[in-house]
């Protein structure tokens, strides 16, 4: 299969139970389009700094391995940009002040939060910029310097 792009499909019902899902939701759409507005990409090295654990789904390599097809397969329209951090007031609109406290208290440590989720000594300034980049790429297409723009980021 050839590299192109994914778009959904026509909308349709889900399959009632007993019967075949049919087509895929998404169609495969081959050759490549043209771009002519510059795609804002946010990520910063930080990000692969962020260890959840041998073995955890999310790895820095799922990350590594998109940047290294990004730079082989270079589009000229993305520009590349690192990511400012969050401010605090920012991430306070979203999360409890007892929950940044505790967070904050987590840098440069290594702990198991729960059974799942995992701190390393960068995680806390790689989530920082995460939200940051998120945050950036909100305000680069409202505020119209870019039409699309992409947080390529972790952790999640």
């Amino acid at each position: 299969m050839s590299p192109g792009l994914y778009s959904p499909g026509p909308a349709r019902r889900a399959p009632r139970c007993g019967r075949q899902a049919g087509a895929s939701a998404l169609r495969y759409i081959s050759g490549s389009y043209p771009v002519s507005s510059p795609v804002l990409v946010l990520t910063h090295p930080l990000f692969l700094q962020h260890q959840p654990g041998r073995g955890h789904p999310e790895s820095p390599l799922r990350l590594s391995r998109t940047l290294e097809y990004l730079e082989k397969n270079r589009l000229p329209t993305l520009e590349f940009r690192a990511p400012r951090l969050a401010r605090p007031e920012e991430i306070a609109r979203v999360h409890d002040p007892e929950l940044l406290e505790e967070f904050g208290g987590l840098a440069g440590t290594h702990v198991a939060i729960d059974v799942d989720t995992f701190a390393s000594p960068s995680t806390h300034d790689a989530a920082l910029a995460a939200a940051g980049a998120s945050i950036e790429a909100v305000e680069a297409v409202l505020g119209g310097t870019h039409r699309t723009a992409f947080a390529l980021v972790r952790p999640p």
